[in-house]
């Protein structure tokens, strides 16, 4: 297997952030508009070749309080919003495992944990991605998504339903932390 490369997260919002990988003069951007308090906010997903300095639309992501997340994919028409949950498909009722095709036909399944969350191809116990949290304990300050050669083909896919994931895995986090009377942003 050769070397994984990485995607670093300019900040730890999911909403508003860059993620940077300068070997492979890559970067995608989430943006979502801030203002004013709304119960939907649409977040672009951008992929910006940093060599040629051409951007391209990879996603809209609908994110909502008080319904289901939509996708659409830049590939969709322009009022083809999908439910998240219909790119995404559950492993099982109470699991948050979650997986998807990706256009390379091999079906892919995220394993998230309180602690992790890892992307593996069907069948394989070798993450072809896997995010790495930022620890204020290390010298890691930047949290980073660590992307194996294998994942490129799908690499798009994987971008978006990373951040889909992250976001209710935080979510959770943040549920736990709540009801243990934990507190905490």
């Amino acid at each position: 297997m050769t070397e994984p490369f990485r995607l670093t997260l300019s900040r730890n919002s999911l909403r508003n952030c860059a993620m940077e990988c300068d070997a492979k003069q890559m970067l995608f951007v989430v943006s979502t508009p801030t203002k004013g308090w709304k119960t939907t906010r649409v977040a672009t997903i951008q992929r910006c070749d940093q060599s040629t300095g051409k951007t391209a639309l990879v996603a809209e992501w609908e994110r909502n309080v008080l319904k289901q997340d939509r996708l659409r994919m830049a590939h969709s028409a322009p009022s083809d919003f999908t439910q998240a949950d219909e790119i995404l498909h559950k492993t099982s009722s109470l699991s948050a495992n979650r997986t998807f095709l990706g256009a390379n036909g091999v079906t892919y399944l995220w394993r998230s944990g309180m602690l992790s969350l890892k992307l593996f191809a069907e069948g394989s116990d070798v993450p072809v991605a896997a995010f790495h949290r930022r620890n204020c304990l290390k010298a890691q300050s930047k949290s980073y998504l660590e992307i194996w050669p294998e994942a490129c083909a799908i690499l798009d896919m994987l971008i978006v339903s990373f951040l889909i994931m992250e976001k209710r895995r935080r979510d959770k986090e943040k549920a736990a932390r709540s009801s243990s009377g934990g507190g905490g942003p």
